[in-house]
């Protein structure tokens, strides 16, 4: 599988001559970085996944970085993010700088996300890899951390370029998958919100020809804002080929009725679809809520509704970089978080 990963940074022309990397992927990283080598671990198969959305794992921006501080909550799952940086062209673009990483090119990258892939699967942690779009300003200094984008891909051109780079980031998911037997893999998570629901939609069934035989579970994580908007129909998305379909329960303090046809009609799609499974893939409050009853009350809410069909909960932890940014450890959630551990018996 190694090889396969080198042969990925020839074709990508992401080799280690400076002449071989082009404007758009990238120079080559200063410092050599080495892809570790997988030991004897396999797919794991918790009966629950249960865990935390933690990005990069940074100690710069999240409270838990590593297997034990998951491992301390009764968690056996961490998702991890697969940055695809891209201009108002769509196209990729490196080097690109987030969350306390610099990825000086699309192999350098591959790199930086084995050894963090490789640490959790070695202590037994399941592997959740989730692309995210970002995008990459040409008037930002890249070389440093600065704030980052979570725009969306809205120019039909911009969209339609995307569409025809976005298989070099998926193919180098679908390599880091195989060689480090990542449990579960999303191409692009809420791609109904980075590109709209209609296009995210045709993405994720475009897509899934990379992932043909992917011996991981395939995640579809909707977004669905058009079910929380009272004068807008909800696309109808097509989950088939998917095995798992997951909801992002980000409402926190919000009123829970807004939710209900959200939860109701993607679970009901995910079962017209023949999808296996539906989980919380994302649950949690971005910032510190202001009523922080009312989102204790909706959280437990939601995890206790689930248990008739979700194989799991996962927690967001937001990256740390604002006042009001909502952590896990020494909070209210990580109260919530032991209590869901007691109650599945893993604590």
């Amino acid at each position: 599988m190694l090889l396969l990963l080198s042969s990925l940074f020839s074709l990508y022309g992401c080799g280690t001559n400076q002449q071989d990397f082009t404007l758009e992927y990238g120079k080559p990283t200063p410092e050599e970085c080495t892809l570790p080598e997988p030991t004897s671990y396999d797919y794991n198969d918790p009966s629950y996944y249960f865990g935390a959305k933690l990005f990069l794992m940074t100690e710069e921006t999240q409270t838990l970085t590593n297997a034990a501080h998951l491992k301390a909550l009764g968690m056996n799952t961490t998702v991890l993010t697969f940055f695809i940086p891209y201009d108002d062209d769509g196209t990729l673009r490196y080097p690109y700088t987030v969350f306390g990483k610099r990825f000086y090119s699309l192999e350098d990258q591959i790199c930086q996300m084995s050894h963090l892939i490789d640490e959790m699967k070695r202590e037994g942690i399941t592997v959740f890899l989730v692309g995210e779009l970002h995008y990459y300003a040409e008037e930002v200094d890249h070389t440093i951390d600065t704030p980052n984008s979570l725009s969306e891909l809205s120019d039909p051109e911009a969209i339609e370029n995307f569409m025809e780079e976005a298989p070099i980031a998926m193919q180098a998911m679908r390599e880091l998958a195989d060689t480090y037997k990542i449990e579960v893999l999303s191409p692009l998570s809420e791609a109904d919100r980075y590109i709209n629901p209609a296009q995210g939609d045709r993405f994720m069934q475009e897509t899934l020809p990379i992932f043909a035989d992917y011996e991981g579970k395939l995640l579809w994580q909707v977004y669905g804002e058009g079910f929380r908007e009272l004068d807008v129909d909800p696309h109808r998305f097509d989950f088939r080929g998917y095995d798992l379909v997951g909801l992002a329960l980000l409402g926190c303090d919000q009123p829970i009725d807004a939710w209900n046809s959200y939860i109701e009609d993607i679970n009901a799609w995910a079962t017209e679809d023949a999808v296996p499974q539906t989980m919380i893939s994302e649950i949690g409050c971005v910032s510190i809520p202001e009523n922080l009853p009312q989102a204790a009350d909706n959280l437990r809410f939601w995890y206790e509704d689930s248990k008739t069909y979700s194989a799991g909960t996962l927690v967001l932890e937001s990256p740390q970089r604002n006042v009001d940014s909502q952590p896990i450890s020494n909070s209210w959630v990580e109260d919530w978080v032991r209590e869901m551990a007691v109650d599945l018996g893993f604590l």
